[in-house]
Formats: structure tokens, sequence, C-alpha cells
């Protein structure tokens, strides 16, 4: 595909003009080079002229701007600090409060479920550390007549530690 004629004719355009800067510049080098030769020489540059302060204390108002919120001091935000949905509301606006006071309730229902779900993985657990508890207890019987195998009686002892820690552990989520 061909370059358009117009294009073309720009770049042409352009070498013109940039030959003819060329040219201008070098006879206005050229000119100035020769002015400068035959001229005496002059006593240097004419002096540029500065501003001059003197030192001295002064007050200076500090001055910062910031973006952001701000609140009166008289304005306190009370938000629950567990999740769910709150019930009701017991304090009212502008009321005095006191620590310890209730200010809301929060619905019961998920945190009964949740405290309800603890309570029988606790049970679970409790019935499985006295089944490992009471295999453990068989296998130290058996290893002693070589009745088992090491490797049994490892993983009965190994069953009633990780019995144990899980009675542990549910205990922990019910508190």
């Amino acid at each position: 595909m061909g370059v358009p004629a117009i294009v073309k004719s720009r770049v042409f355009l352009l070498g013109i003009a940039a030959l003819g800067v060329l040219l201008a510049a070098g006879l206005t080098h050229n000119s100035a080079t020769n002015a400068t030769a035959q001229a005496p020489a002059a006593s240097g540059p004419p002096a540029v002229a500065v501003d001059v302060l003197t030192m001295a204390p002064r007050n200076v108002r500090l001055w910062s701007s910031f973006s952001g919120r701000l609140h009166s001091v008289d304005f306190a935000e009370i938000r629950p600090e567990v999740g769910g949905r709150i019930a009701s509301v017991r304090i009212k606006d502008g009321q005095l409060v006191k620590a310890g006071e209730v200010l809301f309730v929060i619905e019961p229902g998920p945190y009964e479920a949740a405290l309800a779900k603890a309570q029988a993985n606790l049970a679970s657990a409790k019935s499985n550390a006295e089944f490992a508890k009471t295999e453990f207890e068989r296998a130290v019987n058996m290893i002693k007549t070589q009745a088992i195998a090491q490797r049994v009686y490892d993983d009965r002892n190994n069953s009633d530690k990780v019995a144990r820690a899980a009675v542990l552990s549910a205990e922990a989520e019910i508190k």
C-alpha cells in the first residue's frame, strides 16, 4: 500500500523548511563571529540585579489543612460488639448510660443454636475419649504379653491422646 501524496508533499515541505532554518542559523552564526572578531573586547557582561533580605526573627502563622470528618465532642456512636440481629434497643437518644447497663438485646436464636451444637460436640468427644481410653488400656495389657503388634499399641495410644484433645476443644467451644 503506497504512501498518500499529501503525506509526501508535507514531508517535502518540512524538509525544505528545516533546510532554510539551518541556512539562516549558519549565516547568523557566521556574521556574529565576524562582528565579535572586529569589535574591541568589552569590559564583561552587565551586572545582574539581585534582591537582598536581612534575616530577622518574626512570627509566622502555621496552617495545615486535612481532609476528613469532624464529629462533635458530645457525640458517641454506640454499636454492639457481636454480630446478629438486634431484637430491641433499650436506650433512647440523649439518655445517660452507665457501665454494665444493657443497651441492646441481640436475637438469641443463633447463639442458642451454636451453644446446643457445641454441647452436642462435647458429648460426642467425651464418648469417643472413653472408647479410646478403654481401647488403649486393653492395648497396654496386650503389649505386655506381645499379643498385639507395637504399631497397634502406638495407634491406640495416639487415638487416646487425640480424643482427649477433642474433649478440650469442645469444652473451649462452649465457653
